[in-house]
């Protein structure tokens, strides 16, 4: 007997948790100063061994994004400093490494720090690595207000580094400025010279009172909103990179899924690619890679200091445990559906040579590379080409072997990581073989139904629309008009989430065969275009997607690239929200915060939100590699330069704000004329936009109120001058 499956992408997406450590309030340090701070106003002590040149404000330390820009030393005749034009930003926060050695002594190190998030609280950490393995931490909360950070330090060998990390565990998705550090040699630390107190533990409540009157309100879990739900998708490496290092046991997985209970959470997806013993299937493990001596060819191998091989010792060799099975248990037991993922054609690491998340089946059989008929140029060119059987035959192995070993609610097939399946040139003849391969999986999926008696779902994570999965090969429709699949999840890739994604068309198509929509948001990235700057989320850019999408009729929201670390638990401190962006999603609160709202139409549609204009990024090779709307030419007194953003449905009384940036001076002394949904527009003025996605001014307009009706807003723009938008968006204030 065949039950259906439903499996949604939920997404994860680059969530450090906080735990508030022992940190001091910064309240008494608050630094009213100007935003630029010339050197003359405050100039290098003497005898000052590191220093940073004044602030510039292109280099205004945003989200960290790895490789974007390098570190560079420049002399003078202190002994060298570094700019702030070339400062190298990585997900552990940014380093000042030495162009020489500092010895062994005593310093005083001096900085002015704040988060350029609006409204929010930010958890800093200073650390000081020395050449003997010594590190020296100094912790702190910052806000928008600038804090002076003074402290001393006393190393015992010399210095090699100076980190600064945004947050606990290298999160990721706060912002900073910064300006005129130093670091100067001291004879003696002076009594009471520490300026902050880095033994006084704050708690959440003092945090949240140096920051003055915000609007904030305790969480009311009866909070009469109808919870349409949320899907979390938590990757293969996270948590089972942490299992060893905190011995984790058992019940600490069990503990885990307990976070969860009372939330919008209704389903939880688990990528199990690599994380259990599949013996026969030519999917290696990191158990077996924990033990291998001999690399496929004979090449001597020892994998025994990776995180996720430690943990697969500790946790099968040592415990006999499995976090996966315990997953499914415990969400099972509060409620949460519990799905188990597979990437269906994952290329990390392929161009790495040696590497633990490579399957013993892609290292023996390069054959089945998608492109054999030139050399290859990247991880994309390695990906599997479903045309052999062979492939397919191991993916289904692979599938069969974890339903022999899992219970799950549903599994869902992975297809964005990646969707390029086909040799180029055989996507339209892989549409017919992939539908082939999905009545398989229906098949086998059927097998573990009568073992388990229960109805097993199937979802599949596709592309964002249903033309351009159709040309990659994968012909959703006819996998929805089957009963094959229980659930679709359309997403953008990674570059950036995709704000303008067909929902109300993909809706109108699956209706007919009772499959569930639940949108993915890629919540790791997101920008206005290919090669814009890269922004995180915050809680009013996902309450943005969600009203939209919920709008449009999506059954449940989606999150991938977002999920909470193997140590966090929400204390009762932790479950605050609020309809400002207070907290950063990346700390716990924001998490909670998310957590309990973004699953609900209600709830989000009642939140001040905002919409990005995005772009689809992820083409077939035959067209343009990303295509979106901006960067779009504003012409000198020509025809109306369009754009049309998805804003959801409105409240009565909401104020909508058109916001769109401008590369000219001379459009601020002219602005545009801008009409939406046929409506005029009142200018408000101009400013900068809040987060990192331009460095542009931008324009302002409010939105009349009889321009609401629509669910989203097409703009109008006229100008005497020409221009580039590169950004935009629609602020709503409810």
């Amino acid at each position: 007997m065949k039950f259906k499956k439903l499996i949604s992408i939920i997404v994860s997406a680059v969530l450090a948790a906080q735990v508030l450590p022992v940190a001091a309030t910064a309240a008494d340090a608050a630094w009213d100063a100007p935003l630029s701070i010339s050197a003359a106003e405050n100039p290098m002590p003497e005898g000052n061994l590191l220093s940073l040149s004044t602030f510039d404000r292109e280099a205004c330390l945003r989200r960290w994004d790895a490789g974007v820009q390098k570190l560079r030393y420049v002399e003078d005749e202190n002994g060298g400093y570094l700019r702030t034009d070339e400062i190298h930003l990585s997900y552990s926060g940014f380093t000042y490494g030495m162009v020489y050695e500092i010895p062994a002594g005593m310093y005083k190190f001096t900085g002015w720090f704040r988060t350029a998030n609006k409204g929010e609280i930010s958890y800093l950490r200073i650390l000081f690595n020395t050449m003997d393995g010594e590190t020296i931490r100094r912790n702190v909360y910052i806000n928008n207000e600038w804090f002076k950070v003074e402290t001393y330090i006393t190393t015992t060998d010399y210095l090699s580094d100076i980190k600064v990390l945004g947050g606990p565990n290298f999160e990721f998705v706060q912002e900073y400025c910064m300006d005129n550090f130093s670091l100067v040699a001291v004879d003696e630390i002076p009594e009471g010279g520490v300026k902050i107190d880095y033994g006084t533990k704050v708690t959440p409540d003092e945090a949240i009172a140096s920051m003055g009157d915000l609007d904030y309100v305790p969480w009311n879990p009866n909070e009469e909103y109808e919870v349409k739900g949320l899907m979390i998708n938590h990757d293969n490496s996270n948590y089972f990179s942490q299992i060893a290092e905190n011995e984790l046991t058992e019940q600490d997985y069990i503990d885990f899924t307990k976070n969860f209970e009372g939330t919008h959470v209704t389903d939880y997806v688990i990528n199990v690619d690599g994380v259990f013993p599949a013996p026969g299937t030519g999917r290696t493990s990191a158990l077996e890679y924990y033990h291998m001596t001999e690399f496929f060819g004979g090449e001597e191998a020892d994998f025994k200091e990776g995180t996720t091989t430690q943990s697969a010792h500790y946790m099968y060799d040592i415990l006999s445990s499995d976090y996966i099975g315990a997953w499914i248990e415990g969400f099972r037991e509060i409620g949460i559906n519990p799905w188990i993922s597979f990437r269906m054609n994952d290329i990390h690491n392929l161009s790495d040579g040696v590497h633990t998340a490579i399957s013993e089946f892609r290292y023996k059989n390069p054959q089945f590379a998608r492109v054999q008929h030139h050399e290859k140029q990247g991880n994309w060119e390695l990906a599997y080409d479903y045309t052999h059987p062979e492939v397919r035959e191991h993916m289904l192995s692979y599938i069969n072997a974890a339903l022999n070993r899992f219970d799950p609610y549903g599994i869902e097939l992975d297809f964005q990581r990646e969707i390029k399946l086909w040799f180029i040139g055989g996507e339209y003849d892989g549409l017919e073989i992939l539908n082939d391969f999905m009545r398989r999986v229906e098949e086998l999926v059927a097998v573990y139904e009568e073992k388990y008696e229960h109805e097993i779902k199937i979802g599949v994570r596709v592309g964002p629309d249903i033309q351009s999965n159709y040309e990659f090969g994968l012909d959703v429709v006819t996998w929805a008009a089957e009963g094959i699949v229980d659930l679709v999840s359309p997403t953008g890739r990674y570059e950036s989430h995709n704000n303008d994604m067909p929902i109300r068309l993909w809706k109108s198509v699956l209706s007919p065969f009772n499959v569930e929509l639940a949108p993915c948001i890629e919540t790791a990235n997101l920008r206005s275009y290919a090669g814009a700057p890269t922004g995180g989320h915050d809680i009013e850019t996902l309450a943005g997607t969600a009203a939209n999408m919920f709008s449009q009729g999506a059954d449940k929201m989606y999150t991938y690239n977002y999920f909470l670390n193997a140590t966090t638990a929400f204390g009762e401190e932790d479950k605050i929200t609020t309809d400002d962006t207070f907290f950063g999603i990346g700390t716990t609160r924001g998490f909670w915060n998310v957590i309990t709202s973004i699953g609900s139409y209600e709830k989000v549609i009642t939140m001040d939100r905002r919409v990005i204009v995005t772009y689809n990024d992820v083409k077939p090779d035959w067209q343009a590699k990303h295509d979106g709307q901006l960067p779009a030419a504003v012409s000198k007194g020509g025809d109306a330069t369009g754009l049309r953003i998805p804003v959801g449905d409105i409240t009565e009384g909401s104020v909508l704000t058109l916001k769109f940036s401008t590369d000219k001076e001379e459009v601020l002394e002219n602005p545009p004329k801008v009409f939406v949904n046929s409506k005029l527009c009142k200018y408000i003025g101009y400013g900068e936009c809040d987060g990192v996605y331009t460095s542009d001014d931008v324009l302002e307009y409010e939105i009349p109120v009889e321009a609401h009706g629509n669910t989203y807003v097409v703009a109008e723009i006229f100008s005497d001058v020409a221009f580039t938008i590169n950004f935009a968006e629609v602020h709503i204030e409810t």
